[in-house]
This record gives C-alpha cells, sequence and structure tokens, in this order.
C-alpha cells in the first residue's frame, strides 16, 4: 500500500450521523466502535498492518459480541434473551459475509495495486454493510424496549 493510501471510509456512513437516542447509541457503539478503532490501527502504514488491522474475521466476531450484549441488555427473562439473540445474528447476515468477502482479498492486496484496490472496494462493502446493521439493530433495540414499556411482548387488543 503506496503511504497514505487507505481511504477515508466513515464519511459515508448514513448512521454513523444520525441523531442519538438510547438505541442508536447502543447500536453505533456495538458496530461502529470496532470499525473506526480498527480504522484507526490501521493507519496510513504498510499493507500488512492494515490487513491485521482490519481482519475480517476479528471484526466479526467482536462485532457479533457488542451487538448481541446490545440486544439483550436488561432482558431478564431467557427466552427473551434467546429470542432478541437470535435476531442480533440475523441482522448481521450481510455484514458477515461482507467480512468473509474483505479476507477472502486480503492475500491479493499483498501482490500488487489491482488486488489491493479489490480489498479496499471489499473494504467500502463492509462499511456499507454496517451502516445497514446499524440501521436494523436501532430498530431492534427500539423495539425491545417499546416492549419493555408495554409490560408485555405481546400486545393484546380490547376485547
Amino acid at each position: 500500500m503506496p503511504e497514505g493510501q487507505l481511504p477515508e471510509l466513515a464519511r459515508s456512513l448514513r448512521a454513523l450521523g444520525t441523531q442519538r437516542d438510547v438505541a442508536a447509541d447502543a447500536a453505533h457503539g456495538a458496530i461502529f466502535t470496532p470499525l473506526l478503532e480498527a480504522r484507526a490501527r490501521a493507519g496510513t502504514g504498510s499493507v500488512d498492518r492494515a490487513l491485521a488491522a482490519l481482519k475480517g474475521a476479528s471484526l466479526s466476531s467482536r462485532i457479533e459480541t457488542l451487538v448481541i450484549a446490545a440486544a439483550v441488555e436488561g432482558v431478564v427473562d431467557p427466552a427473551r434473551v434467546r429470542a432478541l439473540t437470535a435476531q442480533a445474528i440475523e441482522l448481521l447476515d450481510s455484514l458477515k459475509k461482507a467480512f468473509v468477502d474483505l479476507d477472502e482479498r486480503a492475500e491479493a492486496a499483498r501482490t500488487d495495486s489491482t488486488g489491493w484496490d479489490a480489498w479496499v472496494d471489499a473494504l467500502r462493502h463492509v462499511y456499507a454493510e454496517s451502516d445497514g446493521a446499524c440501521s436494523a439493530l436501532v430498530a431492534l433495540i427500539a423495539s425491545r424496549d417499546a416492549t419493555r414499556r408495554s409490560g408485555s411482548w405481546f400486545s393484546r387488543g380490547s376485547a
């Protein structure tokens, strides 16, 4: 990687700049914090440094752990925890696929500029997918909180 060739990737993220509430703060922290920290570690150093900092498998695992924690925070009912965990994992499907693609392109990124460009495109796709996952997590957390406020998982109509 030529010095300074790792592009800025967070500017185009819609969810990163949205108005914040409790759900948005939790979702942003779970998804964007690991990505932005990894991007900062990658810096403008070598290709190996960038690839090590932005390793898809590691980031995917860390984000999944944080997303599940955010989704189930404050929930004590084991069945509800299982349901929210499953929903949280499901909303990460596209992002996980993007991380796999990123890792598949890593070796070629070491060899030439075409490989590097393909890896950077895959990284851009990771950031785009993280945007969608964040929005979905915000909705999941907001729904969880609305259910908690209503006092029931299932709403009952008047009879």
